[in-house]
């Protein structure tokens, strides 16, 4: 894996999202990607934070795909085979509990 610097020197900064565009591959979706099919933005959220737990996954506030921004990231949780997913970061700020004591709760 590349380290977390040159990851985030192949990107492109969008002045109008304040998106980080990753000027390497994509995939088919559109989700910046390492070689094999790794996506970057696990890699650097891993990077950053350590290991993702499983059953989490990490997605984008902005919707743009392609971005790698560190904080446009936030873990969410899959629900069931369709796939639902729930924004930890919004629930807890919502509920008033802090998102790892939410995840704590859920992962129990």
């Amino acid at each position: 894996m590349m380290d977390l610097e040159s990851l985030l020197n192949n990107t492109e900064p969008e002045p109008n999202s304040g998106c980080w565009l990753w000027l390497g591959n994509v995939d088919r979706k559109g989700y910046a990607i390492l070689g094999g099919n790794h996506r970057v933005s696990r890699a650097i959220y891993t990077l950053m934070h350590g290991p993702i737990p499983d059953g989490l996954l990490i997605c984008h506030k902005c919707d743009v795909r392609s971005c790698v921004r560190p904080d446009h990231f936030f873990m969410v949780v899959r629900v069931g085979q369709r796939r639902h997913i729930i924004g930890l970061r919004q629930l807890g700020h919502h509920a008033g509990v802090p998102l790892l004591d939410l995840l704590d709760r859920l992962l129990l």
